[in-house]
């Protein structure tokens, strides 16, 4: 958390700005931006949106609860192992 929120206020720099929305990588990332702009007295969602992904556990632990993407990492995984296996069978 304290790696992300430092990048955060780098990219921010001292200005007061922030952007409509900060759409984060994952929602552990999510979670740290969510408490960089609570502390900076902003409100999430009125002042700023913030969106997580892979639907982690604990987007439920924060208030307000994050907005995710969830994703299906392993079906993903054996969709595209599946179409290598056969690129390499009969070619593509």
């Amino acid at each position: 958390i304290d790696t992300t929120q430092k990048a955060l206020r780098e990219h921010f720099g001292n200005s007061s700005f922030l952007p409509d929305a900060i759409l984060c990588g994952n929602d552990n990332l999510a979670v740290a931006a969510l408490k960089l702009v609570q502390s900076m007295g902003r409100k999430v969602p009125d002042d700023v949106n913030i969106t997580g992904f892979n639907n982690f556990e604990s987007r439920n632990y924060t208030t307000p609860t994050l907005t995710t993407v969830q994703s299906h990492g392993f079906r993903m995984g054996l969709e595209a192992g599946e179409q290598m296996t056969h690129r390499l069978k009969v070619g593509s």
